[in-house]
């Protein structure tokens, strides 16, 4: 990756490369004066519910596992739409 940061949007469930963020700006007044905030937002769904921590990906549909999963002691990892526990 070379330094380079990878982020998580919880809303849309994409990873994105920290270069390819949108920005967005609010403008505010403080005491009388104008004041803006930026602050990044996924390029995608424009959500700003984004996280390093990325989910690992399911070893049946390659989707991000957010939510419940299962992990094997093989090292895969299976979301909760691609497996079901059967309780007798």
């Amino acid at each position: 990756k070379g330094g380079r940061t990878m982020l998580y949007c919880s809303d849309c469930n994409k990873v994105i490369d920290e270069e390819d963020l949108d920005y967005e700006t609010e403008i505010y007044e403080f005491w009388g004066a104008p004041y803006s905030e930026r602050y990044p937002v996924c390029p995608y769904c424009k959500s700003d519910y984004l996280t390093d921590e990325i989910p690992p990906e399911c070893s049946c549909c390659g989707e991000y596992c957010d939510g419940r999963y299962i992990s094997t002691e093989d090292g895969a990892y299976y979301c909760i739409n691609c497996y079901t526990i059967v309780e007798k």
